[in-house]
């Protein structure tokens, strides 16, 4: 948008922020919005599933082993001391997620389920 390329094809941008993929799916079934950038979600699927038509028109991002796209932050202080570097070291701390069914939970529990 920046660098003028929607305006140079006469396309008219208005970005709408969302706090969550969970609170995004609504719009887009109702006609409020007419384009989402998520990930497959619960939330998604559950739209999907009620009848809500969505396309997909292109991927962001890809997940091939070893070249995922989804990144996980850690505190500076752990993340300084040495106390995290593999999944078993988060054992015991708090994690924090965009929303309940999100992908994002979901990679947080299968990374969580390899540190036991």
């Amino acid at each position: 948008m920046e660098k003028g390329f929607f305006r140079e094809q006469g396309i008219d941008i208005e970005v709408v922020p969302f706090p969550s993929v969970a609170e995004q799916v609504a719009p887009l079934g109702t006609g409020q919005v007419d384009l989402v950038g998520i990930p497959v979600s619960s939330a998604l699927l559950a739209a999907v599933d009620r009848g809500i038509e969505v396309r997909v028109v292109g991927s962001a991002a890809q997940q091939r082993e070893k070249w995922g796209s989804t990144q996980m932050v850690l505190r500076k202080d752990p993340a300084d001391s040495g106390q995290v570097k593999t999944p078993k070291d988060l054992k015991g701390m708090k994690i924090a997620i965009p929303s309940q069914g999100s992908y994002l939970e979901t990679v947080a529990r299968l990374v969580l389920a390899e540190g036991g």
